[in-house]
């Protein structure tokens, strides 16, 4: 006869997102919104950094989402749109405002993306909004990011370390 707990499997305990995604994430875009100039004397430092950061999440599984092609809702945020200089690029991703992430499968956050139209063709997630930008700098502009926003993505980010919890979509649970 076996001793007690001798026989019996438990379930192999499900792996949590790192702890420290979501601080290094939050670093990342903080890096990436700083005001460089065309020389900036602390260049190098701030691409050192930038390269650590992401060598310490890539440490942790957790990688950047930049694609290219289509865009795919289940990956990709659009933030903003571009008329297409022809049909064939019509829903095509025209430019990374800021990478996603991912950890496993899971979606921590998704790539936002400005997306190729048709002129006077409504944005790919069919809010209808247009907004025709011919730099990323300017979706800044057109959607004049405030830190309330900021804190909202980098809290749902956080929500995500925090519990593991996602949707079947791999997107983050709102509940």
């Amino acid at each position: 006869m076996a001793a007690d707990g001798e026989g019996t499997r438990r379930p192999a305990a499900q792996p949590s997102v790192p702890a420290s995604a979501a601080p290094l994430i939050a670093l990342l875009d903080r890096l990436a919104g700083l005001p460089t100039a065309p020389d900036p004397p602390d260049g190098p430092v701030l691409d050192w950094v930038r390269r650590q950061v992401l060598a310490a999440l890539a440490a942790s599984g957790v990688v950047p989402v930049e694609d290219h092609g289509t865009v795919d809702p289940a990956r990709h945020s659009v933030v903003a749109t571009r008329t297409a200089p022809s049909g064939q690029l019509r829903d095509a991703i025209a430019a990374t405002v800021r990478p996603g992430y991912l950890w496993g499968g899971t979606l921590l956050r998704p790539q936002e993306v400005v997306a190729y139209v048709l002129p006077g063709e409504p944005e790919p997630d069919g809010t209808g909004r247009t907004d025709d930008v011919d730099d990323v700098d300017d979706v800044n502009d057109i959607d004049d990011v405030n830190d309330i926003d900021e804190v909202d993505k980098v809290d749902e980010v956080d929500e995500v370390c925090a519990t593991g919890a996602v949707s079947e979509e791999g997107d983050t649970r709102h509940e």
